[in-house]
């Protein structure tokens, strides 16, 4: 189990905030992390760690995790009515096997922590406006 900072946990617990709440997903192209393309649901570009996340409507389904606290499944939704990741897909050979890194991140400067969840991805579906990782 990760440990946050005491900061980083009173931010999450406050009724509200002034900053927002986004996700960052760095979806890996090849067998490393090195590669790959980043997204923010954010409406506006993010760096964060040295990596730009450029904004593109996605959604997540819920996240659950079982006895052990292990993942069962998380579904992913980027809109992509522009096609643009298409070439990525395409490269990747599907993306099925590659790695996703999830970020949920604070906006409130700094903003430096995040509660990270790493999954593989075991199917791809894509249709005339979105992409579909599972």
């Amino acid at each position: 189990m990760r440990n946050f900072p005491a900061e980083f946990i009173a931010r999450k617990n406050r009724i509200s905030n002034s900053a927002p709440w986004v996700w960052l997903a760095q979806i890996q192209m090849d067998t490393t992390l090195d590669t790959g393309f980043f997204v923010t649901d954010n409406n506006v570009c993010i760096t964060f760690l040295g990596n730009d996340y450029d904004p593109y409507p996605m959604s997540l389904s819920s996240i659950g995790a079982d006895l052990e606290g292990t993942i069962q499944r998380v579904t992913i939704t980027i809109q992509d009515v522009l096609q643009k990741f298409m070439p990525y897909i395409i490269e990747g050979q599907g993306l099925t096997g590659n790695t996703v890194l999830l970020r949920l991140v604070n906006l409130e400067p700094p903003f430096t922590d995040s509660y990270d969840i790493t999954f593989i991805i075991d199917e791809v579906e894509t249709d005339d406006t979105s992409i579909i990782l599972q």
